[in-house]
């Protein structure tokens, strides 16, 4: 994150953690040893903040990665939420201190004048789409009657990562589609484009409108001038689901009983075939049909920059959940089998949404997956994000390099008093390779009294914040130096 970011988020942030901002996970046991965990506790629960579901990553000003996360809200704190409640779309630093509420929404059944058609809203996704402008939510709702699926939507609000839109008080989300069962928004990454291919189209996961409960099963949809199209019926349960970087869409099942779960992938020629035809592509169709280990159900999947696929599995037999890996592959023959990266220390700790923050293969330190962990107990378990990144760890530190704040200079505490996703022993890295050094010496210079701001390349040397660079920031430049020869 900027400097200027910084100073911007300081007014703002409510709660500061005593952790550091990359603690060892107390939440997810390492299986494979090339991998390392580790927790970021979200702040400061409270009655606009009782349980959170979904996660993104984003990078204000372009720089430090924020989660976003969606929460509901409950009006008799610390009770559960009940009907007549809404929803809060949130963001937080990287050390899971919340800066501030984007948005907010109530179901319209919720504002009307009969309580007796009131709902209660959970969340189940946030992501941000591939332009950078829009971030979509969705819900799902039950009514006092115990009736599931009543109201659910996906619902957009703007993204603005200077953050000036959301004060003084956050915007109201627009509901933007109905889907009973909504569970998860992704686009097609097809590398070509409507009329020859889905690229760039929205999909979604949730139930088939036929046939009616209790047999109704999931399947994915896609959005057509304004419509959802059914593209794919899988049964079981709404599931996550990715597309890999050639288009090929990934999911993880969710049956509940006798039906074996598996990963499903249908390749992007199939997706758009099934589009263009509207006919439904089916289980049986799958080029890839992978077991998952235990018989564990699927929660949500996403892909890194190499293609690898990660996905959240959880319930089975044993009740105990895995992030498990399907290396990339260009096709004919697909894996037949999965990776486990790690699992949950507890039974019934389950795993859900996944997020990317990277550019090239999690294994071999290109990215970080974070998952975001359900709250076993909401309002007395802290929520919970557990980052998952390669072992490589340049300054033997002990923390992996995806989520070391100053990768070539030893601060196992992570310490960053301003929160700018910048290690206070590397203030004043502006070239971001890792250290204060010689090569950081003509940005400072460019950036020294500089009328009109700070350059955008030099923003890491205005030290503390105050929109210029001056003898303050030499100084503790100077001082960074000596520590980084």
């Amino acid at each position: 994150m900027s400097k200027r970011a910084s100073a911007f988020f300081a007014p703002v942030v409510m709660v500061c953690l005593i952790l550091p901002a990359s603690a060892a996970s107390e939440r997810l046991a390492v299986v494979d040893p090339g991998y390392e965990v580790h927790d970021v506790i979200l702040s400061a629960q409270d009655a606009d903040h009782w349980y959170s579901s979904g996660l993104e990553v984003v990078h204000v000003h372009g720089a430090a990665r924020c989660f976003l996360t969606l929460w509901n809200t409950t009006q008799d704190w610390p009770n559960p939420p009940a009907a007549g409640n809404g929803l809060t779309l949130s963001l937080y630093d990287h050390q899971g201190n919340r800066v501030l509420d984007l948005a907010t929404y109530t179901d319209p059944l919720n504002m009307d004048e009969d309580p007796g058609n009131d709902v209660t809203m959970y969340p189940q996704c946030v992501k941000c789409n591939p332009a950078g402008d829009t971030i979509f939510v969705s819900y799902t709702a039950n009514d006092t009657k115990g009736r599931w699926n009543v109201s659910d939507w996906i619902c957009s609000v703007p993204w603005d990562e200077s953050l000036a839109v959301y004060q003084p008080t956050p915007l109201v989300m627009t509901a933007r589609f109905a889907l009973p069962g909504n569970w998860e928004v992704g686009w097609s990454t097809d590398p070509s484009p409507p009329p020859a291919g889905q690229g760039g189209r929205m999909f979604f996961s949730g139930f088939l409108p036929t046939p009616p409960w209790p047999e109704q099963t999931a399947g994915i949809y896609c959005e057509r001038d304004g419509v959802l199209q059914p593209v794919v019926e899988m049964g079981g349960y709404p599931s996550g689901f990715a597309f890999d970087h050639q288009g090929n869409l990934w999911v993880a099942e969710a049956h509940i009983g006798s039906v074996p779960n598996a990963i499903l992938m249908w390749t992007a020629a199939q997706i758009h075939e099934a589009v263009l035809t509207e006919v439904l592509l089916t289980r049986t169709e799958a080029v890839a049909m992978i077991e998952t280990p235990d018989n564990l159900s699927g929660g949500d999947v996403v892909c890194d920059g190499a293609g690898n696929a990660y996905f959240s599995l959880n319930g089975g037999q044993s009740f105990i959940g895995q992030i498990v890996r399907i290396d990339h592959a260009e096709g004919p023959t697909w894996p037949g089998a999965t990776t486990p990266i790690c699992e949950t220390k507890g039974y019934y700790d389950w795993q859900r949404s996944l997020a990317f923050d990277g550019s090239a293969d999690v294994g071999t330190g290109g990215g970080v997956v974070f998952v975001d962990m359900d709250q076993a107990t909401p309002g007395v378990t802290p929520p919970t994000l557990v980052g998952i990144a390669a072992t490589l760890d340049t300054d033997a530190d002990t923390i992996p390099d995806a989520l070391d704040n100053c990768r070539q200079t030893a601060n196992a505490d992570q310490a960053d008093a301003d929160g700018d996703g910048i290690g206070d022993v590397c203030e004043g890295d502006c070239d971001g390779d890792g250290k204060v050094g010689a090569s950081d010496l003509p940005y400072v210079a460019e950036a020294y009294g500089a009328s009109g701001g700070v350059p955008e390349t030099a923003w890491p040397a205005d030290l503390d914040g105050d929109g210029d660079v001056d003898g303050k920031d030499l100084a503790g430049f100077a001082c960074n130096l000596r520590v980084n020869p």
